[in-house]
């Protein structure tokens, strides 16, 4: 996508940060990194550790490779990997995923001489860390309506106004996210108007919604108009169930304003247990984070980092393509199988669902239940299921009739089972509850047309 800088660029970003994140200072300790690499330079000041005293001295691995067949890396830089590493992450790792995110996204070209790349202990200790450096404990922060429970319990302890924007059958409502923030000033006149939007655009979690390729424009349209800051967490980008050519284009693609601060995972197609995940985005903002990190967790593991440059460097860009496809369609095949078991087994007049396009999750709306968290902690209770009710997901915590169910681990025979002993359950509830009406005519399990009441 050919873009040039926008007419509403962001520009300098210190009406965006908070107060804490505008008194950070370098560590003058981790600075000395910076200089170690220079000719003739002796570290006198450093508090690192003489690797001569790591007990491991080799490391290799055995992967997967582009055919399938077993292939042998062996890691060649294990004295750096053992050793204190940059905050922002491995030169190496962060110069190759710079590539990565030209290739898959292909951002504006203005954007990219400003553009900072951060590798953090999974993508949620850069997200977290990000809301610290944007919002403060006073302000408001835009979010879907239903919304990553990770985040929603990070957000409701730290203080801020959790606002939850429309959401339909196709996620975030833009005109209404629109109408929100023109009429914020009448509506909430003690109150800052909101400066950050987060949101998953795609295979959303809880929802699974994936946001078509129109609706993100308009809600970046709306972004610039009210100058608004998008965080894009966008872990489930590479688990659409679409080909490549049709991977809808992410917020950062879009980005000539430079207001989008985006984040990846590996998490979900090469190992939770990494704990790697990294931030792009303006120079100005990351930098920022940076300086959260070096007085935190310092960097993300050296081990991990280099364990996975590897991988990638073995498959490249093409390899790493199809490793992602064949990821996406073991998930898709997990997806029908629950869709499969739900429409078997659970009693039509009951239940909606939408079928997601990317991610992991079902978004399962019942219908007749009086309170959708008391039945499911009674579901777990008494029928050993394990589903997340959807108050868990709502930002102001009320008792949505939804609950989320996941794909990614059951087996197809433990996916049926499950969904049996749900029928089961509801049929319960409707006799106890509502006499019977709604399951004594049941038909095909309805799709899913609003998945929030309106």
């Amino acid at each position: 996508m050919s873009m040039t800088m926008g007419d509403n660029a962001v520009g300098r970003y210190d009406r965006f940060l908070t107060k804490r994140s505008r008194a950070r200072e370098p560590s003058a300790i981790r600075a000395l990194m910076n200089l170690m690499s220079k000719p003739g330079a002796i570290s006198l000041g450093g508090g690192m550790p003489n690797p001569d005293t790591f007990p491991l001295t080799e490391l290799s691995f055995s992967m997967r490779g582009e055919d399938g067949q077993n292939v042998s890396i062996k890691i060649d830089n294990v004295p750096e990997m053992l050793q204190y590493t940059p905050s922002a992450g491995l030169p190496a790792l962060r110069a190759f995923l710079e590539d990565f995110q030209d290739h898959f996204h292909a951002p504006p070209q203005s954007i990219r001489e400003n553009r900072e790349i951060f590798m953090s202990t999974g993508s949620q200790d850069a997200l977290t860390k990000t809301i610290e450096c944007l919002v403060e404990t006073t302000d408001s922060i835009l979010v879907e309506e239903a919304v990553y429970a990770g985040t929603l319990n990070f957000l409701k302890p730290y203080g801020c106004n959790v606002v939850g924007v429309k959401t339909d059958s196709q996620g975030l409502v833009p005109s209404a996210m629109d109408t929100l923030l023109t009429n914020w000033a009448q509506d909430h006149p003690l109150e800052a108007k909101p400066k950050v939007l987060y949101v998953i655009p795609t295979g959303s979690n809880p929802t699974g919604i994936s946001l078509s390729l129109e609706r993100r424009r308009e809600l970046y349209a709306i972004a610039c108009k009210h100058d608004l800051l998008i965080l894009e967490d966008d872990p489930y980008y590479f688990l659409q169930f679409r080909d490549e050519a049709d991977w809808i284009p992410s917020l950062y693609s879009m980005d000539v304003d430079e207001r989008v601060v985006r984040f990846d995972s590996f998490s979900k197609v090469i190992s939770a247990g990494f704990r790697l995940g990294f931030m792009t985005g303006p120079k100005e903002i990351v930098n920022r984070v940076v300086l959260h990190q070096q007085v935190t967790d310092l960097h993300a593991s050296g081990v991990s980092q280099s364990i996975l440059l590897g991988i990638l460097q073995q498959w490249g860009i093409r390899g790493f393509t199809e490793h992602v496809r064949k990821v996406a369609g073991f998930y898709r095949e997990r997806r029908d199988d629950l869709v499969e078991s739900i429409s078997s087994h659970l009693p039509s007049n009951m239940v909606r669902l939408a079928v997601p396009d990317a991610g992991m999750f079902i978004w399962l709306n019942f219908e007749g239940l009086r309170s959708t968290r008391e039945f499911v902690r009674r579901l777990v209770h008494d029928s050993g299921i394990l589903v997340v009710a959807g108050h868990e997901f709502s930002p102001s915590g009320k008792d949505l009739p939804f609950a989320r169910l996941s794909f990614s681990l059951a087996s197809q025979s433990d996916m049926d089972n499950a969904m049996l002993r749900l029928g089961e359950a509801l049929r319960k509830y409707d006799q106890e509850h509502n006499g019977g009406m709604l399951t004594c005519d049941e038909g095909p399990t309805h799709r899913l047309e609003q998945p929030f009441p309106q």
